[in-house]
């Protein structure tokens, strides 16, 4: 049986519309992962649609753990408005080395 254990949640946050620049905030992330999850955060970004995003939720759990790999699965959810509903989401699941290289990278829209 697969012991899952919730790393982080990540909330993102930006001004996206009119060409603004896309800011980060992120809330703490269980020490020893924080690489990791950046990597995997940063694979999301590239293939997810940010636009006219205002606000952007990552869900990280840490699914499968060794000595040199880790595997995450991400809940992304992309909100255009002050809604409580997401306009667009994501599951990915992420696989890297304990160095931060990315290893396996799946990515689809739920949403």
């Amino acid at each position: 049986m697969t012991n899952l254990v919730k790393i982080a949640t990540t909330v993102v946050a930006a001004g996206l519309i009119g060409g603004a620049s896309f800011a980060a905030q992120a809330a703490p992330v269980k020490s020893g992962y924080e690489n990791e999850v950046k990597t995997c955060i940063s694979q999301v970004g590239e293939h997810a649609n940010y636009d006219q995003a205002r606000r952007v939720r990552h869900t990280v759990v840490l699914v499968e753990e060794t000595r040199f790999r880790y595997k995450f699965t991400i809940q992304t959810s992309v909100f255009t408005d002050s809604e409580n509903a997401a306009a667009r989401s994501y599951d990915a699941s992420c696989t890297v080395l304990a160095n931060g290289t990315p290893l396996e990278f799946e990515i689809k829209t739920t949403g």
